[in-house]
C-alpha cells in the first residue's frame, strides 16, 4: 500500500504471513521535511498495529534513508507450551547387571534387583505442563499456542495421590512398578523352597523372591519382579517387571521367560527368553531363542552366544558368536523385534474382521432383496437393522486396523543406529540381519561390528 504526501510517497509492504512490515520512504520533492507521524500514520493505515520500531522510524526520518526497504514492525511468534513429566523417586530403570570386581571377575551375586520402598514414602510426583504464549502479526492477528500436555499417570495398587493429584505416596512397605502409565506398589512375597510339586503353580499380585529353583512343568507368574536364587528348568516365568535368574536356564526346549522390563540370567541353554527391555547373560546363550526389545549383552569371561536365535532393536554384544563347528546361528538388530509381533497379530485380525464382514454383507444383501420383494417381516426389519449397525461398526474397526498395520509397516523400514559385536571372534554359520539387509558369515572374524550402511551390512574391526 502507498500514501502519498505532497513531498514523499510513503510504500508499505507486509510479509505474505505478515510478520514483518517494511517502508520505503520515496521523495517526491528535494529537501522537502518528513515527520515520523507520517510514517506511523501510513503503517496504520495499511493495518500495521503490532510490534512497530519506533526506534527504527524515527532513525529513518534522522538520516533520510530514503528509496529502500527498511523492517520497521516485526510480529511475535507464538510459544508452546512446556509439556509435564513425571518425576520418580526411586530408580525407574535398574539394570539386572553383574558388578566387575578390581581384578577384572564378574560377581553375579552383586546385584541391584527388587527396588523397596516404604509405607508414606513420595515415591513420583507429577510436574504440570505449562501454559503456551500466543503471537500476534503485524496486523494484530492473534496467533494460538499450543498448551503443554499433561503426562499421563495412573493410581495404581497401594499408592494414594495428594489433593491436587501431583504427589503419589506408597501406602506399604514393598516393591514400585510403572508400567502402561500406572504406578503400583507390590508386596514381596519369599518362597525359601522349589517351585515343584510341594508348591504348584505360584502367581502373585507383587515381586517374588524364590530361594530354590524352578523345576519342569510348572509356572511362576509376578505383577512384580522375580528373582531366583537357583535354576530355571523346562518352566515358565513371566513377570510384568524385571527377572533375575542367579543360577541360569535349562530349557528343555521348553523353558520360557519373560519380562516387560529386563531379564538378567547366569547361562541359558535350549530356552526362550523375552524382555521388553534388556537381556543380561553373564556366561553364555546355545541353541535359545532371544528376544529383546533394547539390547542383548554378554559379560563375563566367555560372554558366548552360539545356535538358535537372537533378536534386538539396537543392539548384540557377545565375546564369542557361533562356534568352529559352523553351527546356524541366527541374529538380527535394527527393528524392534515385538513389531513384527504385533503387525502378525493386526494381519490376523484384519483377515478374521474382512471374513465377518462378508459375512454381514452377504446376509444384508439377502433381507434388502427380501424387503424389495416386500416379503421382509416385522423381526426381519429388526434383524436387518443391527446388521446395518454391526456392518459400520466392522468398518470403523477395519479402518483402525489398517491404518495401524500402515503405521507398524513404515516404523519397520526405519533401521536404528543398530550394531551386532563380538568383541573376540565370529564364526562361519552366523547370519547377521540388520535391517532388510543379510550377511552371512563364511570366514572366521575376529573382533568385528557389524553395522547396515545405506542398506548394506559392512564388517567393522574392534581397535
Amino acid at each position: 500500500m502507498m500514501d502519498i504526501l505532497e513531498n514523499y510517497k510513503i510504500e508499505v509492504e507486509i510479509s505474505k504471513d505478515e510478520m514483518s512490515a517494511f517502508v520505503k520512504i520515496i521523495p517526491i520533492r528535494e529537501g522537502a521535511e518528513l515527520k515520523a507521524d507520517d510514517i506511523l500514520k501510513a503503517l496504520k493505515n495499511s493495518g500495521v498495529v503490532y510490534g512497530v520500531d519506533i526506534d527504527a522510524v524515527e532513525r529513518i526520518v534522522r538520516e533520510k534513508k530514503y528509496n529502500t526497504n527498511f523492517l520497521v514492525a516485526k510480529g511475535k511468534e507464538p510459544v508452546a507450551g512446556r509439556d509435564g513429566e513425571i518425576r520418580f523417586y526411586f530408580e525407574l530403570k535398574k539394570e539386572l547387571k553383574p558388578k566387575i570386581t578390581e581384578d577384572g571377575r564378574v560377581d553375579f551375586r552383586d546385584l541391584g534387583y527388587i527396588t523397596n520402598v516404604l509405607k508414606g514414602q513420595l515415591i513420583a510426583e507429577k510436574i504440570m505442563p505449562t501454559k503456551g504464549i500466543p503471537g500476534y502479526t503485524v496486523k494484530g492477528k492473534l496467533l494460538p499456542a499450543k498448551d503443554g500436555k499433561e503426562p499421563k499417570l495412573i493410581v495404581g495398587k497401594n499408592v494414594v495421590s495428594s489433593e491436587d493429584k501431583t504427589k503419589f505416596y506408597s501406602l506399604i512397605d514393598g516393591s514400585p512398578s510403572f508400567q502402561d502409565h500406572k504406578i503400583s506398589v507390590y508386596p514381596v512375597m519369599e518362597i525359601r523352597d522349589d517351585i515343584g510339586p510341594k508348591t504348584g503353580n505360584v502367581e502373585f499380585i507383587g515381586s517374588i523372591k524364590i530361594y530354590g529353583n524352578v523345576v519342569g512343568g510348572y509356572r511362576v507368574k509376578a505383577q512384580g519382579d522375580i528373582e531366583i536364587e537357583g535354576y530355571v528348568e523346562s518352566a515358565e516365568v513371566i513377570s510384568e517387571g524385571k527377572v533375575l535368574i542367579r543360577g541360569g536356564v535349562k530349557g528343555g526346549n521348553k523353558g520360557v521367560v519373560k519380562a516387560k522390563s529386563d531379564v538378567s540370567v547366569k547361562f541359558v541353554e535350549n530356552g526362550f527368553i523375552e524382555a521388553g527391555g534388556n537381556i543380561y547373560i553373564n556366561e553364555y546363550a546355545m541353541h535359545s531363542v532371544l528376544i529383546a526389545g533394547e539390547n542383548i549383552k554378554f559379560s563375563g569371561k566367555k560372554g558366548l552366544l552360539v545356535g538358535g536365535r537372537a533378536s534386538a532393536h539396537k543392539e548384540i554384544f557377545a565375546n564369542i558368536i557361533g562356534s568352529h563347528m559352523a553351527t546356524p546361528t541366527e541374529l538380527e538388530v535394527g527393528v524392534n523385534p515385538f513389531l513384527n509381533i504385533k503387525l502378525q497379530e493386526i494381519v490376523t485380525n484384519i483377515k478374521n474382521a474382512e471374513f465377518e464382514l462378508a459375512k454381514v454383507e452377504r446376509a444384508i444383501l439377502l433381507f434388502e432383496t427380501m424387503k424389495k420383494a416386500n416379503k421382509l417381516s416385522q423381526e426381519n426389519y429388526i434383524t436387518l437393522e443391527k446388521l446395518y449397525n454391526t456392518r459400520a461398526s466392522l468398518k470403523e474397526n477395519l479402518n483402525e486396523l489398517y491404518k495401524e498395520k500402515e503405521k507398524l509397516e513404515e516404523e519397520l523400514k526405519n533401521i536404528t543406529e543398530a550394531r551386532i559385536t563380538a568383541k573376540e571372534v565370529v564364526y562361519p554359520g552366523v547370519a547377521v540381519k540388520i535391517g532388510n539387509a543379510v550377511y552371512r558369515v563364511r570366514d572366521t572374524i575376529e573382533r568385528a561390528i557389524f553395522l547396515n550402511r545405506e542398506g548394506s551390512i559392512v564388517v567393522e574391526r574392534i581397535i
